[in-house]
């Protein structure tokens, strides 16, 4: 593709001075950055509200632990490791779901096994965002 600017890993034409003049180096945005930890167990990335697109929340579980987790919309879902219960629905890594908008509402049940630890990644929508405010 001829949209593409290489630094490595190719035979191709290497151009690293364009890459790093069109990167950004800057992390002042983590500071606009949520992470409220509702318990030790939950966390969430959610972007300043002009990156509105989406809102992360992990969820790490020790053996045997629950947590029922708050979501401001529909979202997917990945399990990284472990295995478990989601909603009533067995898990292991590599699982993928999606969280409907009844679980929303009520809160996603996430259960680690009794023998295995359990982490969850969820995306949706960003809770700041004007499209959020509309759910």
């Amino acid at each position: 593709s001829d949209n593409v600017v290489r630094a490595g890993l190719t035979q191709k034409f290497k151009d690293v001075p364009t890459l790093i003049e069109m990167l950004t180096y800057r992390t002042d945005s983590l500071a606009e950055s949520h992470f409220p930890n509702d318990s030790k167990a939950v966390q969430s990335y959610t972007p300043p509200q002009w990156c509105d697109e989406f809102m992360l929340t992990s969820v790490r579980l020790e053996a045997g632990a629950t947590e029922s987790v708050k979501l401001p919309s529909i979202g997917l879902g990945v399990v990284t490791d472990g295995k478990g219960i989601i909603n009533g629905v067995e898990v292991s890594e590599g699982s993928t779901f999606v969280v409907s908008h009844e679980a929303c509402a009520s809160g996603v049940s996430v259960a680690a096994g009794k023998d295995s630890k359990l982490t969850v990644f969820i995306a949706t929508i960003n809770k700041s965002s004007p499209a959020a405010a509309k759910l």
